[in-house]
Formats: structure tokens, C-alpha cells, sequence
């Protein structure tokens, strides 16, 4: 029987008017949706112990602020930002060495360049520019070249288009055997079809909305007796968390608001616009 126990316990914590009550387990990929990616940002440098949140807020049972213990075991990485402009092994080891005491594995850096086919998205000249999607896969490989046993990662699959490199990516970052905990900001659900334990989802109320990833989300014309709204969906629609009454749902019948109960994973078909 796998153990389960709190990593992360968020209690009380007041962020933009609204109180948020969280825990974030051990052997758990979380994955956390809504249209302002912003405020999901900030949310999470609060869970990464960079920002010192209005709350109460644990690792393991102790301020995570600041924590030395928890900073050991945790990485924080946007691979929509760009981290390195090199993929010489050697200089990326010595740098994190030097800089903050890193362990860095070369060969498995080595071969993710060579699996990932990141040369194709490179342009050397005094230094190595990525093309968007090379920037991706190399903070991907600079992440899983690294011995963290908590990651959070926003975008994790932003840009990126090959299943094959999509598949890859998927599988490292929800590798329990590897990973304690993983709380992912996600630019695409549908890309972690069936691997994901739980989704937060941040409504445009603030409101973050725990749910197991069975339950259905409501893409509907929008109108005013809606709540719980995620992001907006082509045309005049929108996705809502469901949680409507049958009696909710027969009243939009009768005002002919045109609604559909999908699946969480199918969310991305219905979308206006891809969060990148």
C-alpha cells in the first residue's frame, strides 16, 4: 500500500480576496488550470517558499517560507523562460556546480538532446539560440538531468506539437518512482491524459476549485446565471466547473442556452485560445 502523507498543506491562506485551503501529497501529480496564468504564477512562487504567503502554509510540518530543507528538495521551473543558451554539458555542470552546489548527470542531458532532436530547433553562433519549442525541450532536459524530489513546473508542454516528444515529457514528469511530488501549471490538459491525480482549477472568481480528475466541466453559451467559469471557449462559450443542480440544468433547457458536460481532458478542444 503506497504512503501517503501531507508535503505541502496550504490553511487560511487569503490570496485576491479569497481563502484557499490546499494539500498537495506525496506519490501526487497535481495539475493546476485557469485563464490567468499570472495569478497562478504568483500562487506558485507562494508554494515554492519564494514568496511569504498570508496564511498558513507547510512542509512537512514546518513554515515553508524560506525553508532550507525544503528548497533542497524542490525545483521550480517555467519552461517558457529561458534559463540556459548553451548545450555544452560540461560548462552547464560547472556552472551549477559552482553556483549552487548541483549535482548534474552529462549523459542523460547527452542523450535527451539526442532523443528530444533539440539541434533542429538550435541556431550556434557566439552563443546557442533556441527557436520556442527548443527552448522547452532543453529546460525539460535541464529538469530531468537534475536530482529533485518535488518539482513544480509551469508550461510544461507549451509549444510543443510531436506526440512522441509530448509522450516523453509526460512520462518523466509523472514518474513516481523518480518524483515525490509534482504540481504542474498546465498550458494543455489533454496532454496528460490519464496521468494526473488531481486538477486545481483557478475560476475567474479566484476561486481554486479542487476536483478529481473524473469530474465533468460544462462548455455553455455564456449568460448571467453562471458560476465557477475557468476560461473562455470558442464562439460565445465558456467552461465551467460542474457542479450544477439538475434543476440548473433544466432551467437552462427551458432558455434554450445551448450547454455540454464533457470530460476534463477534452477541455482543450472546446478552447478559443491556447494559454502559451
Amino acid at each position: 500500500m503506497v504512503r501517503v502523507m501531507e508535503y505541502i498543506e496550504i490553511k487560511n491562506l487569503i490570496f485576491y480576496n479569497k481563502e484557499i485551503n490546499l494539500s498537495f501529497k506525496e506519490n501526487e501529480v497535481i495539475g493546476i488550470f485557469g485563464e490567468n496564468k499570472n495569478l497562478i504564477n504568483e500562487f506558485l512562487l507562494i508554494v515554492s517558499g519564494i514568496n511569504k504567503g498570508k496564511g498558513d502554509i507547510t512542509y512537512l510540518n514546518n513554515d515553508l517560507f524560506d525553508n532550507s530543507l525544503y528548497f533542497k528538495n524542490r525545483l521550480f521551473f517555467d519552461f517558457s523562460k529561458v534559463y540556459t543558451k548553451t548545450l555544452k554539458k560540461e560548462f552547464i555542470h560547472e556552472n551549477l556546480k559552482n553556483r549552487f552546489g548541483l549535482s548534474f548527470d552529462e549523459e542523460k542531458f547527452k542523450r535527451l538532446i539526442k532523443e528530444l532532436k533539440i539541434r533542429k530547433e538550435t541556431t550556434i553562433d557566439v552563443s546557442y539560440t533556441f527557436t520556442k519549442l527548443g527552448n522547452t525541450l532543453v529546460n525539460f532536459s535541464l529538469v530531468s538531468s537534475l536530482k529533485y524530489k518535488n518539482l513544480i513546473i509551469s508550461n510544461p508542454t507549451i509549444y510543443l506539437k510531436e506526440k512522441e516528444q509530448i509522450e516523453i515529457i509526460r512520462n518523466e514528469l509523472t514518474n513516481k518512482e523518480k518524483y515525490s511530488n509534482v504540481i504542474l501549471n498546465l498550458d494543455n490538459i489533454s496532454n496528460f491524459s490519464n496521468s494526473l491525480d488531481r486538477i486545481v482549477f483557478v475560476t475567474r472568481d479566484n476561486e481554486f476549485i479542487e476536483t478529481n480528475v473524473n469530474d465533468k466541466v460544462v462548455v455553455i453559451e455564456d449568460n448571467i446565471y453562471l458560476r465557477n467559469i475557468i476560461c473562455k471557449a470558442k464562439d460565445n462559450y465558456v467552461i465551467c466547473y460542474h457542479d450544477y443542480e439538475k434543476e440548473e440544468l433544466k432551467k437552462f433547457d427551458k432558455l434554450k442556452i445551448k450547454y455540454k458536460l464533457i470530460s476534463i481532458y477534452d477541455i482543450d478542444k472546446y478552447l478559443e485560445v491556447k494559454y502559451e
